[in-house]
């Protein structure tokens, strides 16, 4: 049995275990290394999520303003103001919240950066309101040129794939381009050396025949102005159907140079 024996994650042990456990979860089924957890980013990121809990009724914890800190308000500290900047949020406990960064778009893309080496995790509540911070960004390993240069998820042959979209800020996907109240799982393929993408196509099969439709958001046009890692994401604009086939067509051109990916994932048993 893993026991953590840092006193910043000792009360909320078992959630931050299984939360670690998912992320790296998630990077394997996507061929990347496993990452630790860290004491130092652990505690920024308990500060930020205490931080948030304090200030939760004075309007500072709304959208993006969730990353930052301000002196003047309750719980101000300069660990906790770096950790809100290199981290994704969620006003869930760990285990949920990593579910969330998986099945969105912006949320998911810094948790399957190939030179990210530590994470830290910070878990607050309090009889109103949970809170997870993630650093994911702290760590990455720059130096590091032996990287994965393209990152597929779901990716190749991958089963108990999700099927909905997880709301997010901002909202990658304009409601009134749903076909429904709720959108597809993204599909998401991330190129981690700077190249230049251009030329973008996309499809998506069910059964491997009829077509899906998605709005597809890439490097060349973006779905909004927020960061999105170079990477090309693909939406479909219903939720996917459960214990299905889908088969993904992509292609482009990476720095002038043309590449081509077909591959088939497989959904959940479970709606």
């Amino acid at each position: 049995m893993l026991v953590c024996q840092h006193a910043y994650c000792q009360s909320n042990e078992k959630e931050i275990l299984v939360a670690l456990s998912k992320i790296n979860a998630l990077r394997k089924v996507s061929g990347l290394d496993s990452v630790t957890l860290s004491k130092k980013l652990s505690d920024g990121c308990s500060k930020h999520a205490r931080y948030l809990i304090l200030n939760r009724s004075n309007g500072i914890t709304e959208g993006l303003e969730a990353h930052k800190e301000y002196k003047e308000f309750k719980g101000y500290s300069i660990i906790g103001e770096i950790a809100g900047k290199h981290s994704v949020i969620s006003f869930e406990n760990p285990v949920y919240a990593i579910d969330q960064f998986t099945n969105s778009f912006y949320h998911r893309i810094p948790l399957l950066q190939p030179n990210l080496k530590e994470v830290g995790i910070g878990y607050e509540k309090d009889e109103k309101m949970s809170i997870t911070v993630v650093d994911c960004s702290s760590s990455m390993d720059y130096s590091d040129t032996n990287l994965m240069p393209i990152i597929f998820y779901p990716t190749v042959d991958q089963k108990n794939v999700a099927v909905v979209l997880c709301d997010e800020y901002p909202d990658p996907i304009d409601r009134s381009l749903r076909d429904s109240y709720a959108a597809g799982l993204p599909i998401t393929i991330f190129f981690s050396n700077n190249q230049t993408i251009t030329e973008v196509k996309f499809s998506l099969l069910e059964k491997g025949f009829e077509e899906i439709k998605c709005f597809v958001s890439t490097p060349e046009s973006p779905a909004t102005d927020f960061s999105q890692w170079n990477t090309v994401c693909a939406i479909p604009t219903s939720p996917l159907n459960s214990n299905t086939a889908y088969t993904v067509n992509f292609s482009c051109k990476i720095d002038g140079v043309v590449y081509s990916k077909t591959y088939t994932f497989i959904t959940t048993l479970d709606e």
